[in-house]
């Protein structure tokens, strides 16, 4: 939605950079939410209570989020390294060793709101993937986030179903399906980076 390989230079490079401030801040809540929620007693025994329940699909998505943050994973390095805290040592490592024949750049516009720092956004990338190849570090990265959200919608979805379809049986509550019109396609929406008044 953010990112829709626009024509003009300048806007399909804003929307790459917000589509990447996105991804990397997506990352960092994901391990937020986990840990948050794999540490809550209530949720523990919620979990317990509804895994006999879940379809085969839902309980690899849920051994497969607990296996990938039982150890130090990518979302938690993007957390406490680029999202909710800043790792300055490596983004000064990576502006000191910045090629004097590339260039970064600044866009300023009349609207603050419409300024981009590219190079801001092209150092943390840089630093971020830390690798030489960062076309395939970030091919990595977000593939992996990729990973991680499919086993999260796939698993709470599953145990959304199962304790709302509980609770409508608990409490006699009727049943009923509506269509709503219109309603865009995922492909068809947009998050646009440049504005106006």
């Amino acid at each position: 939605m953010s990112s829709q390989g626009s024509e003009n230079k300048w806007e399909r490079v804003a929307e790459n950079s917000q589509a990447m401030y996105f991804i990397r801040l997506l990352a960092g809540t994901l391990f937020e939410s986990w840990k948050t929620l794999g540490k809550n007693q209530r949720f523990r025994g919620v979990r317990e209570r509804v895994k006999e329940h879940l379809d085969d699909p839902a309980l690899a998505a849920m051994n497969w989020i607990q296996g990938y943050f039982s150890k130090e994973s990518l979302c938690e390095k993007i957390r406490n390294n680029y999202t909710h805290h800043n790792n300055f040592g490596s983004i000064r490592e990576i502006i000191r060793q910045w090629p004097h024949t590339e260039n970064l750049e600044i866009v300023l516009a009349e609207h603050h709101g419409n300024c981009r720092y590219i190079a801001s956004d092209v150092i943390i990338n840089y630093s971020f993937f830390c690798i030489e190849d960062p076309q395939d570090g970030a091919s990595k990265f977000l593939n992996e986030i990729r990973e991680v959200v499919g086993a999260f919608v796939e698993y709470f979805s599953a145990c959304l179903s199962v304790l709302l379809n509980r609770v409508i049986h608990e409490e006699g509550i009727p049943k009923t399906e509506e269509s709503i019109p219109g309603v865009p396609s995922i492909h068809e929406c947009r998050l646009h980076y440049f504005m106006r008044d």
